[in-house]
C-alpha cells in the first residue's frame, strides 16, 4: 500500500502517522519515519516517545541516515574530497578550466556540482552521453567536469573509499538483505518539498523487495494559491512509484486563527484579516543590533511571565551566521537560554588574512601586495617595530623592493630599504623569518605547510595577540576570537598533512599560489557543532520548518535579496546554462527552481506559529546603506485590511534612534544605559527618584564596576578571587590534606567555605561521614589484635559498632525486616572486604617471605613548622616485619575510601595531597620509632570497601609482591618515589602561600562543569571557561 496525504497547514497528520507507526510495532514489526530538517526529526521522536515510552524498533531520520545505514560503510568528510579533487586538477594542464582551476573557490564549485550530479543519479559516463544535447561552450565545460569526476571516482575505487553521496548507490545493492529493513511493516516520508531522483530509485528498490511494507507520505502544507511547484515536484514524483492520493480528512491544530488565514490565502492577493486581530506585528529596525535586541526583550517579558516556555519559542533567520554575533551577545546579557549552531568562517578574522597574505610575496603579480599587508597589519610585526613605524610606512618606496625577477632577493631588498628608511629598526630577525617562505627551499607541500606552521610560531602572533590586548587594541571578544582562530589554522594545515599522507596524495610539485588558494578555501568553509535537542530558543535555519510546531515564532531579516535569497548558483555555468540544464530535466540548483521553494519556505516557517508571528525587516545594512523589504512582505500585507496593517506594523525606526533605550530594561547593561540617556537629556535636573533613585544607581554603577573588571581586566582582579587585603590570611592556622584538595580543585570554592565559612548543608553528608566512621571503626577494633579471618570475632565488632553508630540513624524511620536486610548488606561489605584484604596479606607474605602486618589505625599526625601546620588522621599503616617481628624498614599506608579511589596522576597534577601527606607524617613518625631503621615507603594507596580496589602510587619493583592481578597502571621507581614525594612537598608549601597571599581565582577548568551534580556556588563564581582562560594565559606569559 502507498498513499500520500497533501492536507492544509495545521492539520495532525503527523499525530497520525506516529499512531500508525505505534500500531506497527505492537504488531512486532519496525518502523521508519523519514524527514527533512533535524528540528522535524526531534519533532517526531518526541512524539513515538511521549506516545510509547521508548524508541524501541523505530527509525526517525533523514534520507541520507536510511543511506548511510543501509550501506553501512565509514565515508571521507567533505575536505578529504575536496584534497583529493585539488590533487587531480595540480596533475592537469588541459582542459576548459585550466586557467582558473587554482582560483578561490573553484574546488569547491566543482566538488559542488559532482555532488549534485550524484544526487540526481547521473553517473560520469551518463555526463558524457548529455554532453552532445549542447551547444557552443557546453560540451568543452562538461567534458573537463566529467573527467574530474572520472578521476576522483576511479582513485575513491582504488583506496576503496565512500564519500557521504556514494551511500545512495551503495545502499542499493544491500536493500535486498538489509537487516534494517527485515519485519519492516511502515515506512513514512513526512515534510518534503521534492525528493531527489537517488532518493526516489532507493524507495522504489526498497518496494520492489519489500512489498508488504506500507508507504505513506505527507505533504502538510497545502496552499491552493502556491500549488503548482508542488505538483510537477513531489505529487508528480510520488505518483511515479504507483503512491495514490487519499483526500482523507485529519483534525486541526488549535492555533491563532489569523496566523492560520494569513497562511491558508498567502499570495492570493486577497484581504482576508479585518478587524481586531492580535498575534500578528510586522516590524522593522535600522540594524541587526536593534533588531535582536527588540526581540531578545520581547523574548523575556514573554519568558518571565510565564505565558510560554524557551523550548516553545523559534526564530527563523536566513542567513544565521550575520547574525550570530547579536544573537550570542544580547542573548547572553539577557540571560535568555539558546539553542543554536554558530558556523563561522575562519577566513573572516583579520589575522587569518593577514597571515595568509605573506604568501602573495612569492606570487607572481601580488608581491606588493604581500609587503604592503606587512605594514598594514597589526598582527604581524611586534608591538615595539610597530610603534616606531608609526607614520613613517607611507614614505618607504615599497615599489624599489621588486626592481628584479628573482623572489629571492625580495626580503634583501626589503631589509635595505627599511634601513635606508628607518634605521633605528632592526628587522633582520623578521627578514630572516619572511625569507623562509621562499619556496626554493621547500621540495614537497607538506614541508612547505610544515615550514608555514613553524613561521606561526617564530612571529610569536599569539604574543602579538597578547600585547595588543593588554594596550587596549583589540577587545577581550576579539582576543578569544583571534587566538582561537590561530590555532584553527595551524590545526588545518596539520590536517592537510595528515589527510594527504593517509591518502597518498602527497606530491613534490606544488606552486606558493596554489598552496594560497587552497588554505583560503579550505578557511572559507563553515564550521561548527551541530546543536543537540536541549533546552532554549530555537535559532533555526529558514528550511528547517517542516511541520513542527511553537507558541511563538519570530522571523528577522526578511528583506529582498535575503528572504528569497538572491540564490547564487553554480558559477561555472551562467543563468542561461543553468536554463539550458532544467531544459534536460538536470536541475543544478536553478534560480526559479530554487524562488518556488523559497515561497513554501516562508509559508511553512509561519505555520509553525500557534499563537504568535512576529516578523521584521531591515532598513539598512551594516554599512548603513538602504534596503528593502521582501517582496514576501508585500504578499503578506496584501491579505490585511489597509487600516488594519497600520496597527500592526511598528512606525519606522531611523538609524538615529537605534540606540533609544527601551521603556522596560531587561538586564543590567540595558538599565545603565537608560539611565545614563536619562541624565543626559536632562542635566539640569537632578535625577528623577521614580525613574532611579540614588541607592539603585550606585548599585547599577557597581555592578558595571564589577563585570568590566571580570570581562576587561587582563588579569585576575578583586571579583575573581584575589583578596585586596590578605593580611589577616597570614596568621598561622592549621590545615589538613582534605583542605589542600580542596583548594586545588576549586580555590574559589575553599574561599567561600573555608575562609567566609559560608557552607551548604547536604542532607546525605552527615549520613555518608557516619557510614565511613562505622567501617573505619570496624576495622581498627579487628585489626588489632586479628591478622587472620575469624567471622565470629569480626560479627561481634560489627553488632556492637553497629548499635552504637548506625541504629539512631536508620531504626527509627524504617521497618523491622528492612533494618535486618539493611544489616546484613552492611556485614557483607566489611566481612568480604576482610576476608579479601587478609588473602592479599597472605600473597605478599607468599611473595617476599615478610609480613605486612597493620599496626598504626586511624592514627594522627601533626606536621608543623615555622610555616605551616598539617593535621589529620591516617587509616592505616601496614609495617613489613621479620620473621623475628622486627621492622625492616618498609610500609604501606592506605586510605579507605567507601567506594571509588583516585589515582597517581591526580598527585602528580596537583590535585590530591592526601596520601603524599601522609607519606611526610608517618615517615618522621617512623624515624623517630625506629631509629636504627631507614623507613622505606612502597605504596600510598587508596583502599575501597565496597570495590575492594586499591589505587595510588606504587613503587614499580614492588607491585607484583602488593597486587596479585592487576594494580594501577601508574607506577615509580624507587627513587622517584622519593622525587615525587619532595615535588608535592613543594606544591604544598606553593598552596600555603597562595592561601596566604589571598588568590583565590577560579581553575581553568571547572570540576563541576560536566557533574550531573551542579556546585553550590554556581551562581556566585560567575564561571566562564574562555574568560578565565585568557588571563590565566596572560599570567603564565607574564
Amino acid at each position: 500500500m502507498k498513499i500520500f496525504y497533501y492536507t492544509p497547514f495545521f492539520t495532525c497528520v503527523r499525530d497520525y502517522l506516529v499512531e500508525k507507526g505505534i500500531e506497527v510495532i505492537k504488531e512486532g514489526k519496525k518502523a521508519i519515519y523519514i524527514l527533512p530538517s533535524r528540528e522535524a526529526i526531534f519533532d517526531v521522536r518526541k512524539k513515538f516517545l511521549a506516545a510509547s515510552g521508548n524508541l524501541i524498533n523505530t527509525s526517525v531520520f533523514s534520507f541520507s541516515d536510511l543511506a548511510g545505514e543501509l550501506a553501512g560503510k565509514k565515508t571521507i568528510t567533505e575536505d578529504v574530497s575536496l584534497l583529493i579533487i585539488r590533487n587531480i586538477l595540480n596533475n592537469r594542464e588541459d582542459g576548459f578550466f585550466k586557467g582558473v582551476k587554482n582560483r578561490p573557490g573553484f574546488v569547491t564549485s566543482l566538488y559542488g556540482v559532482i555532488k549534485r550530479l550524484k544526487r540526481l543519479n547521473l553517473s560520469s559516463d551518463k555526463l558524457d552521453q548529455v554532453k552532445y544535447n549542447f551547444t557552443g561552450l557546453m560540451p568543452e565545460k562538461l567534458d573537463f567536469i566529467r573527467s574530474v569526476y572520472e578521476e576522483y571516482e576511479r582513485y575513491k575505487e582504488k583506496e576503496s573509499l565512500y564519500d557521504l553521496n556514494d551511500m545512495p548507490s551503495v545502499a542499493l545493492k544491500k536493500i535486498k538483505y538489509a537487516p534494517l529493513l527485515f519485519q519492516t511493516g511502515i515506512i513514512v516520508i513526512d515534510g518534503y518539498i521534492n525528493i531527489d531522483p537517488v532518493d526516489k530509485f532507493m524507495m522504489k528498490t526498497i518496494s520492489k523487495y519489500y512489498p508488504d511494507i506500507d508507504f505513506y507520505c505527507s505533504i502538510p502544507f497545502k496552499n491552493s494559491y502556491n500549488e503548482e511547484f508542488i505538483k510537477s515536484e513531489i505529487i508528480k514524483d510520488l505518483k511515479d512509484l504507483g503512491f495514490i492520493y487519499s483526500n482523507k480528512t485529519f483534525p486541526e491544530k488549535k492555533a491563532n486563527p489569523s496566523i492560520k488565514s494569513l497562511c491558508e490565502y498567502l499570495y492570493s492577493d486577497e484581504t482576508v484579516l479585518k478587524g481586531d486581530v492580535r498575534g500578528v506585528k510586522i516590524s522593522n529596525s535600522p540594524c541587526i543590533d536593534h533588531e535582536v535586541r527588540e526581540m531578545a526583550g520581547l523574548i523575556k517579558k514573554k519568558i518571565l511571565s510565564g505565558e510560554t516556555v524557551p523550548e516553545k519559542i523559534a526564530i527563523y533567520v536566513k542567513n544565521i551566521n550575520e547574525y550570530s554575533n547579536a544573537f550570542e551577545e544580547i542573548f547572553n546579557e539577557l540571560n535568555i537560554p539558546v539553542l543554536a549552531t554558530w558556523k563561522k568562517l575562519l577566513i573572516e578574522v583579520p589575522l587569518i588574512k593577514d597571515f595568509l597574505g605573506l604568501l602573495n610575496i612569492y606570487i607572481k603579480g601580488r608581491e606588493h601586495e604581500g609587503i604592503r599587508n606587512i605594514f598594514s597589519s597589526i598582527y604581524l610585526l611586534p608591538s615595539d617595530i610597530l610603534e616606531k613605524l608609526d607614520g613613517k610606512s607611507d614614505k618607504i618606496p615599497l615599489k624599489r623592493i621588486f626592481t628584479g625577477k628573482d623572489p629571492s632577493e625580495y626580503p634583501d631588498k626589503f631589509s635595505h630599504i627599511i634601513k635606508e628608511y628607518c634605521p633605528d629598526l632592526d628587522f633582520s630577525a623578521f627578514i630572516d623569518i619572511i625569507s623562509s617562505l621562499n619556496p626554493s627551499g621547500s621540495d614537497t607541500k607538506e614541508a612547505y605547510l610544515t615550514k608555514l606552521i613553524e613561521v606561526a610560531d617564530r612571529l610569536d602572533l599569539k604574543g602579538n595577540i597578547i600585547n595588543l590586548y593588554l594596550q587596549g587594541i583589540i577587545e577581550g571578544k576579539n582576543f578569544t576570537r583571534d587566538i582561537k582562530a590561530l590555532d584553527s589554522l595551524k590545526t588545518i594545515m596539520s590536517e592537510i598533512i595528515e589527510i594527504e599522507k593517509k591518502y597518498n596524495l602527497l606530491s613534490e610539485g606544488f606552486t606558493v599560489e596554489q598552496i594560497y588558494e587552497e588554505l583560503v578555501e579550505w578557511a572559507s568553509v563553515e564550521r561548527g557543532k551541530t546543536a543537540k535537542d536541549t533546552g532554549g530558543v530555537r535559532i533555526l535555519n529558514t528550511d528547517l520548518a517542516r511541520g513542527q510546531y511553537y507558541d511563538i515564532v519570530f522571523m528577522p531579516g526578511v528583506n529582498e535579496g535575503i528572504f528569497p535569497s538572491v540564490l547564487s548558483e553554480n558559477p561555472l555555468f551562467d543563468s542561461g546554462e543553468h536554463d539550458l540544464f532544467m531544459s534536460q530535466h538536470i536541475n543544478l540548483i536553478n534560480k526559479k527552481w530554487e524562488l518556488e521553494r523559497e515561497k513554501i519556505r516562508f509559508n511553512l516557517c509561519m505555520a509553525t506559529a500557534t499563537e504568535e508571528l512576529y516578523i521584521s525587516y531591515r532598513t539598512c545594512d551594516e554599512k548603513g546603506e538602504y534596503m528593502i523589504k521582501s517582496s514576501f512582505l508585500d504578499d503578506l500585507s496584501s491579505l490585511i485590511d489597509e487600516e488594519l496593517l497600520k496597527a500592526l506594523t511598528h512606525q519606522k525606526i531611523y538609524m538615529r534612534n537605534r540606540f533609544e533605550p527601551r521603556k522596560e530594561p531587561q538586564s543590567h547593561k540595558e538599565m545603565l544605559r537608560k539611565t545614563i540617556h536619562y541624565i543626559w537629556k536632562d542635566q539640569s535636573s537632578s535625577v528623577d527618584n521614580t525613574v532611579c533613585s540614588e541607592e539603585i544607581l550606585d548599585y547599577i554603577n557597581h555592578a558595571a564596576i564589577m563585570e568590566y573588571g571580570r570581562q576587561e581586566n587582563p588579569f585576575f582582579d578583586s571579583y575573581d578571587g584575589i583578596v585586596t587585603e590578605p593580611s589577616p590570611l597570614k596568621n598561622k592556622y592549621s590545615f589538613t590534606p582534605s583542605r589542600f584538595n580542596s583548594y586545588s580543585s576549586c580555590p574559589f570554592k575553599y574561599f567561600m567555605e573555608r575562609v567566609l565559612a559560608i557552607t551548604v548543608d547536604d542532607e546525605n553528608e552527615p549520613d555518608e561521614r557516619k557510614i565511613g566512621s562505622f567501617y573505619h571503626e570496624i576495622l581498627k577494633d579487628y585489626y588489632k589484635d586479628n591478622s587472620c579471618y575469624d567471622r565470629e570475632k569480626l560479627y561481634s565488632i560489627f553488632d556492637r559498632v553497629f548499635n552504637d553508630t548506625l541504629k539512631r540513624l536508620y531504626h527509627n524511620i524504617m521497618p523491622e525486616k528492612l533494618w535486618q536486610f539493611i544489616k546484613k548488606e552492611f556485614f557483607s561489605v566489611i566481612s568480604t572486604f576482610i576476608e579479601n584484604d587478609i588473602k592479599n596479606l597472605e600473597y605478599y607474605r607468599e611473595k617476599t617471605g615478610f609480613t605486612m602486618k597493620p599496626c598504626f589505625l586511624e592514627h594522627p599526625f601533626t606536621i608543623k613548622d615555622e610555616e605551616k601546620m598539617i593535621r589529620g588522621v591516617v587509616d592505616r599503616v601496614d609495617l613489613e616485619m621479620d620473621e623475628q617481628n622486627c621492622f625492616t624498614g618498609r610500609f604501606i599506608i592506605y586510605d579507605y575510601k567507601n567506594s571509588s579511589t583516585k589515582e597517581l596522576k591526580n598527585s602528580v597534577e596537583g590535585k590530591d595531597f592526601q596520601l603524599p601527606l601522609y607519606y611526610l607524617a608517618i615517615g618522621e613518625q617512623l624515624k623517630d620509632k625506629f631509629p636504627d631503621v631507614n623507613p622505606e615507603c612502597i605504596a600510598l594507596l587508596y583502599y575501597s570497601i565496597k570495590e575492594h580496589k586499591k589505587s595510588g602510587i606504587v613503587r614499580s619493583d614492588m607491585k607484583k609482591n602488593i597486587f596479585n592481578r592487576g594494580g594501577p597502571g601508574y607506577t615509580v621507581g624507587k627513587e622517584n618515589m622519593i622525587v615525587l614525594m619532595e615535588y608535592i612537598s613543594r606544591k604544598t608549601s606553593e598552596v600555603i602561600e597562595k592561601i596566604k597571599n589571598g588568590v583565590f581565582t577560579l581553575p581553568c577548568l571547572c570540576p563541576m562543569e560536566n557533574s550531573k551534580y551542579p556546585c553550590d556556588y554556581r551562581k556566585i563564581c560567575r564561571y566562564d571557561r574562555y574568560r578565565i582562560a585568557e588571563k590565566d594565559i596572560l599570567e603564565k606569559e607574564i
